[in-house]
């Protein structure tokens, strides 16, 4: 077939999945949420013990278990933008699937008048909201700072251009084209003059 496309095939680069990269130091924002950090994954190991010992959930244990290590982890590596960005994605997973057991934790928990279980059912979905969100806002400082989102990072926090900095597209209708884009020589339309 004379006619067959050449395909392209992707870069190593062009494969990888798109994270945010840290330059450096972490920004000062991301340095002052570390004690949040810290407070965040000593609660999830707390409920990471319970969850094994009371109700003996070991293989949501297992996955929160490599959700904390993960945040340990960018704790040790200076609050790693990489790192916590995917520790506050898996927070965010786990927050939907704990929000969808909370009902039937809610559920057993008032009906056997069990309201200390209750209390823990509560905070798993919650601890792991607190920390998504946390990683969410450390995300989006580094996007401020720099990062490939930075113009959308802006948009969104409402630091678009101001009206005053953009061109009025009533002048521009008034003065016309500065420089034409077809130069108007007859053809299929006829000239332009």
């Amino acid at each position: 077939c004379p006619h067959h496309s050449v395909r392209h095939l992707p870069t190593p680069r062009e494969r990888t999945m798109k994270l945010p990269i840290s330059a450096g130091e972490p920004t000062p924002f991301a340095q002052s949420r570390f004690k949040y950090v810290v407070a965040l994954l000593l609660l999830h190991t707390a409920l990471i013990v319970y969850r094994i010992l009371v109700p003996h959930d070991i293989f949501c244990a297992f996955f929160q278990a490599l959700t904390v290590a993960l945040g340990w982890l960018a704790i040790r590596e200076k609050m790693q933008v990489t790192m916590l960005s995917i520790w506050g994605f898996l927070n965010f997973y786990s927050c939907l699937t704990d929000g969808f057991s909370l009902i039937e934790g809610t559920l057993n928990s008032v009906a056997k008048m069990d309201f200390m279980r209750l209390a823990i059912v509560i905070m798993y979905p919650v601890c792991d909201f607190l920390s998504a969100r946390l990683a969410w806002q450390v995300f989006k400082d580094h996007e401020r700072n720099g990062g490939m989102l930075a113009p959308i990072m802006s948009f969104l926090d409402g630091n678009a251009a101001p009206a005053s900095k953009m061109a009025n597209t009533s002048d521009r209708a008034e003065k016309g084209e500065q420089i034409p884009l077809v130069s108007g020589s007859g053809g299929k339309y006829g000239s332009r003059r």
